[in-house]
């Protein structure tokens, strides 16, 4: 919108309000990654790390998950149970996926012209714009108090952050 685009105003004084303004927006969407069952106690008397647990049920929950889920059982624990002593679990490498993330990174810039070739932009941006918030994966290790459960946030997106700037092109 502005002076040289498709919608331009006839005034001057209303092309130097409404013109030169753009906008942009950056949406970033993951599927949650695999989760890995491990047993937390070794009963196997080796040296290997990671040992998995028995599997003994179905790892799904029944009816599937709700939004109020987040910071219950991600999943079915009663799926899982400590091997015997001495003998290595039965429960598969992986057996679901950990919840998803969103966020979406917005700006808005104004671009005032100085001279021919000179532009000053004013810009504010906002990364997380909705401050969504995005789970971690829950606690995969058997035997621990929060097994199942999801206790914190995924790192790779942070709380709303909003940020003014200016840009002096020349």
């Amino acid at each position: 919108m502005g002076r040289g685009k498709r919608f331009a105003p006839d005034s001057g004084v209303l092309n130097e309000i409404v013109g030169g303004w753009s906008v942009g927006a950056i949406c970033q969407t993951y599927t949650g990654s695999p989760l890995s069952p491990i047993e937390l106690v070794n009963n196997t008397n080796s040296f290997s790390a990671g040992n998995r647990p028995n599997l003994v049920g179905d790892p799904n929950l029944p009816g599937g998950r709700s939004r109020n889920q987040k910071l219950a059982e991600w999943f079915n624990t009663a799926a899982f149970v400590a091997p015997p002593i001495y003998v290595f679990g039965n429960a598969p490498r992986t057996f679901g996926s950990g919840p998803g993330a969103f966020a979406l990174d917005a700006s808005l810039l104004k671009d005032f012209p100085i001279a021919e070739r000179i532009v000053l932009q004013l810009r504010l941006e906002a990364l997380n714009a909705l401050n969504h918030a995005n789970f971690a994966n829950p606690n995969t290790q058997q035997g621990s108090p929060t097994f199942g459960q999801i206790t914190g946030l995924y790192s790779g997106t942070p709380a709303r952050i909003l940020q003014i700037g200016a840009h002096l092109s020349f």
